[in-house]
């Protein structure tokens, strides 16, 4: 291990101690942890608190433990880490195709928890989106999506009784 990374370990440590997805600190909690003061750049400069794993040694610490640094407060001297996955593991470790995770209903809802209290403009980006996938009509078979604009002879031998030109009500 890098001389300079095991004398952070101790916050990686820290973390782990942590059950929670979330660690609220300060940075005095950081620097008892780590048995020696921040240096002056972490509390002058925002940038010092980045993600980015080359930025500092430190920030390699927390990054390789699996949490990102967010939510801070550079007046109040307070940070937020939170746990992204396993440790070793990326955001997109259990990545299924497409783009997208396959994630638990808590955990969604803790993530977009951490997006509504985090940066405004991405906490409406979020309810807007939100707002739009309520507002879409929500379907429950094929025929919902597009049964309606097929040819009647589609649906020969399909159903007992010919297909209806209007639409009715029918119990789901």
């Amino acid at each position: 291990m890098d001389p300079a990374m095991s004398k952070y370990s101790p916050l990686a440590s820290f973390l782990e101690r942590h059950p929670q997805r979330e660690v609220r600190c300060t940075f005095r909690e950081i620097e008892h942890a780590l048995g020696f003061t921040l240096p002056p750049a972490a509390r002058a400069h925002r940038a010092w608190w980045s993600n980015n794993d080359s930025n500092n040694v430190m920030t390699k610490v927390w990054v390789t433990a699996g949490y990102r640094a967010e939510q801070v407060d550079m007046p109040g001297e307070t940070v937020v880490f939170r746990r992204v996955g396993d440790k070793g593991s990326s955001d997109r470790s259990s990545d299924h195709g497409g783009g997208l995770q396959k994630i638990n209903d808590a955990e969604m809802i803790g993530r977009i928890l951490d997006i509504l209290r985090g940066d405004e403009t991405e906490a409406q980006a979020l309810r807007n989106a939100i707002l739009a996938a309520l507002e879409k009509k929500r379907a429950r078979t094929a025929l919902d999506l597009f049964g309606s604009e097929l040819p009647d002879e589609a649906f020969d031998g399909v159903f007992e009784h010919p297909r209806q030109k209007s639409w009715r009500e029918v119990g789901l």
